[in-house]
């Protein structure tokens, strides 16, 4: 048996990755909204946490997938990320993590091999 190479894209799988990882902390602060237990309160910021949990993870994945129509909700979100967690660095320096991730999802799909790999799709 031959080994499996990568075909894809190192900016595409970058943006995956980051995706699902920002999706994956925002399900966590979910919870710990929940956890707060401020009446309903917090259970809006939960479902609005999941529902933006949703849009990163599933856009990012998705343009992983081949989907060029999505680079901008991609770029879009990580944008919000970027801004979100980087505001936040000067109190906590692990926000840095969460900036990164956004940066990712920013510069990733705006790479000439990603960007060329997804033409054939726009």
């Amino acid at each position: 048996m031959h080994p499996r190479r990568c075909t894809r894209e190192p900016g595409l799988i970058a943006v995956a990755v980051a995706s699902v990882a920002l999706g994956a902390f925002l399900i966590v602060l979910a919870g710990l909204s929940l956890a707060a237990a401020h009446g309903g309160f917090s259970y809006g910021v939960a479902a609005a946490l999941v529902v933006w949990a949703l849009v990163v993870a599933g856009s990012g994945l998705l343009l992983w997938r081949g989907a060029g129509r999505l680079r901008g909700v991609v770029v879009a979100a990580g944008l919000m990320n970027l801004f979100a967690f980087g505001q936040m660095i000067p109190s906590n320096g692990l926000a840095v993590v969460g900036a990164v991730a956004g940066l990712a999802c920013v510069v990733g799909p705006l790479l000439p091999g990603s960007r060329a790999a997804l033409s054939g799709e726009d």
